[in-house]
């Protein structure tokens, strides 16, 4: 990951998802990490404070409702953009 490229953490369970949209925003010039369960999710936003969340909603262990719900709650994540 280069630290002049914008960085999207995708939030999806769905290989197929993650692996399209990872395609397409690398292509665009944008860094992508993924996590495939609601509790990675969180965690990774915690420690890397992307520019943007792709969220899924329907997840395993904690869904993307709950996740951004956790996100808003911590002053240090609070202001990172989610699309569901």
């Amino acid at each position: 990951m280069q630290a002049d490229r914008p960085l999207v953490l995708i939030a999806d369970d769905e290989r197929n998802a993650v692996a399209l949209l990872t395609h397409i925003l690398e292509r665009d010039g944008f860094a992508v990490e993924s996590a495939r369960d609601g509790e990675s999710a969180l965690q990774k936003a915690k420690e890397l404070h992307p520019d943007l969340i792709l969220m899924d909603v329907q997840m395993p262990h904690m869904n993307g409702f709950e996740v951004t719900q956790h996100l808003r709650e911590d002053p240090e994540t609070a202001r990172i953009p989610v699309i569901f």
